[in-house]
């Protein structure tokens, strides 16, 4: 237990958002967390206090080493969970007297959890209950108060630590009513370190969440009342971001319900405004409001094509909503507001959770049939993650629907920190009361599925025209896994292999899967090589893209199921099925495999149903000749002339697209190893770049 602090001029503070070194996708934005507390911070003690913020572990570790603080505050999540735990040790190391303070969700906040938590960490001194701002303000009063003397003498509201091996728990802090008045850590600067880099900006005007799904954390009690920051400050912030720092396209938005407030449509103007004077942001990522449909849809219409439209179900089923205290966001608007999204031609996404309470093989299966049918643009199936201060992951909830759960690997966190190997990992569920393992198991095919056929484009000009006449496209993917018969020994093989391989990712204790990955030196390097771990839904992608003969066999797997779905509905003409099948698979990109021609030839009727599809789809038309050209398989065309016989399709892959191509294939040296650096690629490129440029032109004659 740390009695003391030796002062210096300033007390130093170092500040802590930490990710890992391979993590190249997600959680690279600003620390804006750990931004607003040293505004705060700022704002109260001026010059007495001294703070640095860090994204880096290793800059960090490099610091302390260099010039130990006084103070070090590290944000703990389910991303640097165990890499906060190095950071802590190099801290103690270096200097016993640092006070370490820790905060973020991951923990259970009861006093076991807490207790727990310090037990097993005793290089942290103190951790910060909820929000940090007022408890990290209360530890600095303390410490300036106490100066040489016992600072744990007293209990620090906002916070616990152990004292004598007991528990000490300070008051709870009320909640801010009003506005929230902390300073911006973007208007005074504090921010610029990382804009000036790689972080993305990310925006906070309002905290809170009014619902309580059990499976997240804004559903504990404590953190689900909503309160705003100045509309006018936020207003400054967007100006400064988009002004100061123009190369950063993507902005995201950190509010859990943005479009709640009447305010918002103030601040979307203004957005819209902004972005249009300076040419930034290019889009910006939002979380939508559950129950305010029509103002999102009004939202949505002022921003028009800076936001993407995404619409969290998790479950469509009203048993499993109930179960996990979602029972209060209605789906009855869903189907008018993305009418309203496909009419202005934007793109909806969502997302469909997996391993829920109450959830059987049945209704996840109806659960992604719906939203098949409320034709959103990308589906997202994810297994379900057991987030530590859940509502979902308490002992209770555990027993109550006989959750089991197991441990992998978080793909990209890991990295060797003060010479340590670290990784983090998920706890996901794995089986309850109403789903069995191997249940849960076989719906990650008919995810991959989803994301490569419906997703990603590759079938879907397919999956439409099945659609259209009456047969679902899930009905067909569930057929193709659970039917493949010895007849197609490569995808038998292949969907067996996904099975086995999604399993081989799980351990039963986390133990199990550190001796695996993190104590195993080998395993390990080839981790850091970056070589040992990728989704599934990489690099199983990955091998149809280097396999001519497996994509062809999907194909036509695909092929012979759709006609047996459509001859139960009355169809035996299947000339333009058979079309459609061939324009989907020419659009593919085959690496190293370019034998297939670049061109065929359609009829009207195809090109009809070509027209309808893709017709709110950007592209280039010209109208005197009549040709009309798209990237990825996408076009439109309302203008196209119609007095042909037949429309001849150029499959074009432009000279920008195979150098941005080449170039990461390059990077991730395919030429020693194909799959892994097509893996890579997929993960870390636009998926698009694997399809090509399409034009279409009238022709009289087949060629």
């Amino acid at each position: 237990m740390v009695k003391s602090i030796k002062f210096m001029k300033k007390l130093t503070i170092y500040l802590g958002d930490l990710v890992h070194d391979f993590e190249e996708t997600g959680n690279f934005v600003v620390p804006l967390n750990i931004g607003t507390i040293a505004a705060h911070l700022n704002n109260i003690f001026k010059k007495e206090i001294e703070i640095t913020l860090f994204k880096s572990p290793n800059q960090l570790i490099d610091k302390i080493k260099t010039s130990p603080p006084d103070l070090l505050g590290l944000s703990n999540y389910i991303w640097n969970f165990e890499l906060n735990k190095v950071v802590l040790s190099a801290a103690k190391k270096i200097n016993k007297s640092t006070i370490t303070i820790v905060g973020g969700p991951h923990v259970t906040y009861d006093n076991k959890g807490l207790s727990t938590y310090l037990k097993e960490n005793r290089e942290a001194d103190i951790y910060v209950l909820f929000e940090g701002e007022v408890p990290f303000k209360n530890i600095i009063e303390r410490v300036l108060s106490t100066k040489s003397k016992n600072i744990f003498n007293e209990p620090i509201d906002g916070c616990v630590y152990l004292k004598d091996d007991k528990l000490t728990r300070g008051a709870s802090i009320p909640y801010l009513k009003g506005e929230i008045t902390y300073p911006s850590p973007y208007l005074t600067g504090l921010l610029d370190p990382f804009l000036k880099k790689s972080f993305s900006p990310l925006f906070e005007t309002n905290r809170g969440c009014p619902y309580s799904c059990s499976f997240c954390v804004w559903g504990i009690h404590e953190l689900n009342k909503m309160r705003i920051f100045n509309m006018d400050r936020s207003i400054e912030e967007f100006k400064y971001v988009s002004k100061r720092f123009p190369n950063h396209l993507l902005w995201t938005f950190a509010d859990a319900n943005f479009g709640m407030l009447k305010r918002d449509i103030i601040l979307s103007q203004k957005l819209r405004e902004i972005a249009d004077k300076w040419k930034n942001p290019k889009k910006i990522l939002i979380w939508w409001s559950k129950n305010t449909i029509k103002r999102n849809m009004e939202i949505s219409d002022i921003l028009g094509d800076l936001s993407v439209p995404y619409v969290a179900f998790q479950s469509l089923d009203p048993l499993v909503l109930k179960h996990i205290d979602r029972s209060n966001i209605p789906l009855s608007n869903t189907k008018e507001m993305l009418d309203f999204y496909k009419e202005k031609g934007r793109k909806a996404k969502t997302d469909i959770l997996l391993g829920l309470p109450m959830e059987t093989k049945e209704s996840h299966l109806n659960s992604l049939k719906e939203v098949l049918d409320y034709d959103f643009d990308a589906i997202k199936g994810a297994n379900t993650i057991m987030l530590p201060s859940a509502p979902m992951a308490s002992e209770e909830s555990r027993k109550k629907y006989k959750i089991k759960t197991s441990f992998r690997l978080k793909e990209g966190s890991y990295g060797i920190y003060d010479g340590q190997n670290v990784a983090e990992f998920d706890e996901i569920v794995t089986s309850t009361s109403t789903m069995k393992k191997s249940e849960l198991l076989s719906f990650r095919i008919i995810h991959w599925l989803i994301w490569l056929m419906w997703n990603i484009g590759y079938f879907k000009p397919i999956l439409e025209y099945l659609k259209k006449n009456g047969v679902h496209p899930l009905d067909c993917m569930y057929a193709c896994v659970n039917n493949v018969d010895d007849k197609r020994p490569n995808l038998k093989k292949i969907f067996k292999d996904f099975v086995e391989d999604t399993s081989a990712e799980l351990f039963d204790s986390l133990e199990e899967v550190k001796d695996f990955y993190v104590n195993n030196d080998v395993k390990f390097n080839e981790l850091y090589q970056g070589g040992g771990f990728s989704k599934l839904n990489f690099k199983y992608t990955a091998m149809f893209l280097l396999d001519e003969k497996l994509l062809s066999e999907l194909f036509d797997y695909l092929k012979d199921v759709s006609k047996t779905f459509l001859s139960e509905k009355g169809i035996s003409d299947f000339d333009v099925l058979e079309e459609i099948f061939e324009f989907s698979y020419k659009s593919i990109y085959v690496i190293n495999k370019e034998i297939r021609k670049k061109e065929m030839v359609i009829n009207p009727e195809t090109f009809s149903f070509m027209k309808k599809l893709y017709k709110n789809a950007s592209n280039m038309i010209d109208t005197e000749s009549g040709i009309t050209t798209a990237s990825g398989g996408v076009t439109s065309a309302i203008k196209i002339k119609d007095n042909y016989d037949n429309y001849k399709v150029n499959f074009i892959y432009d000279p920008k697209q195979s150098e941005m191509l080449d170039f990461h294939l390059k990077k991730y040296k395919f030429e020693s190893n194909k799959h892994k650096a097509v893996e890579k690629t997929l993960e870390n490129t636009h998926l698009i770049s694997f399809l090509r440029n399409i034009e279409f032109q009238p022709c009289d004659k087949k060629i």
